[in-house]
């Protein structure tokens, strides 16, 4: 593959640029699509259970949540890990966030590493439109106000950094649970078990998604949220990725694991970030 001229869908073979990484996750120009499969009330909050199009051949669900009787003051991309439908770890987060006032759109995504790269490529970019294209339905179907920020935790947080370089729409972006090189870390560690050799080729494209690349070029204030006892995360990944991070950037540290999206001195420095 020539240096000069690599393949504008498998930019990974060739040297990162952040124009390359920003034409690698443009989003698809076709119809929204949006489906309403259920409504309901709860106090103070309305819900709806929707389906919308990412790219032919792949739509997403997702949860919005609105603060009922009255029009919300800003929006939020809501956005979980892991690689399959997260969304009920981040509900009770939502809501809270609706009841000050936000329009929230919680989407699937389905991305992550894994033993077969250009598999594990093709499911970070098609993460990425996704949330792209979440942030399209929010403010063009829900008609959110455009002051609207993006908060991901875990493989939700990886993409948030993604993001933060290639999606001038975001005002803010918290990025939970994640840091640099743990893309390359966990992505060798299971194609390894799998049995397969690792390759300098496989580092490099691996380390084209690196988050730590992205950050650096963030159009948007930056919050990172970290738990001490992260077993999946240590804290020196994630405070390398802050570290790499453009200004202006916060970091933020508490006593808990993991799951820094349930701490609640967390989800009160979201709420005053988000709030700024």
């Amino acid at each position: 593959m020539s240096r000069e001229a690599p393949d504008p869908d498998r930019p990974y073979t060739g040297p990162w640029t952040i124009a390359a990484a920003r034409r690698f996750f443009e989003p698809a120009r076709a119809p929204l699509r949006v489906r309403v499969d259920r409504e309901w009330t709860t106090p103070g909050l309305s819900w709806r259970e929707i389906r919308f199009d990412v790219r032919d051949g792949l739509s997403s669900p997702a949860t919005v949540v609105l603060p009922a009787g009255g029009d919300p003051v800003r929006g939020v991309v809501l956005a979980h890990g892991g690689s399959d439908d997260g969304r009920r770890f981040h509900v009770d987060d939502g809501a809270e966030m609706a009841r000050a006032g936000a329009a929230v759109l919680l989407p699937v995504t389905r991305s992550g590493p894994g033993p077969d790269i250009d598999v594990a490529v093709a499911g970070i970019r098609d993460a990425v439109l996704t949330l792209r294209r979440a942030l399209t339905v929010l403010l063009e179907w829900v008609g959110a106000p455009r002051d609207v920020s993006y908060v991901g935790h875990s493989a939700g947080g990886g993409q948030g950094a993604y993001l933060s370089a290639v999606e001038p729409r975001l005002r803010r972006v918290v990025v939970m649970s994640f840091g640099a090189g743990t893309m390359l870390r966990i992505g060798r560690g299971q194609r390894e078990a799998s049995g397969l050799p690792w390759t300098d080729a496989d580092t490099a494209a691996i380390d084209w998604f690196d988050a730590a690349r992205y950050v650096a070029h963030s159009s948007a204030p930056l919050l990172f949220q970290h738990g001490r006892h992260d077993p999946v995360v240590p804290t020196g990944e994630a405070r390398r990725l802050y570290e790499a991070a453009a200004e202006p950037r916060q970091w933020r540290e508490y006593d808990c694991d993991h799951n820094v999206a349930d701490d609640r001195a967390a989800r009160v420095d979201r709420a005053a970030f988000l709030a700024s």
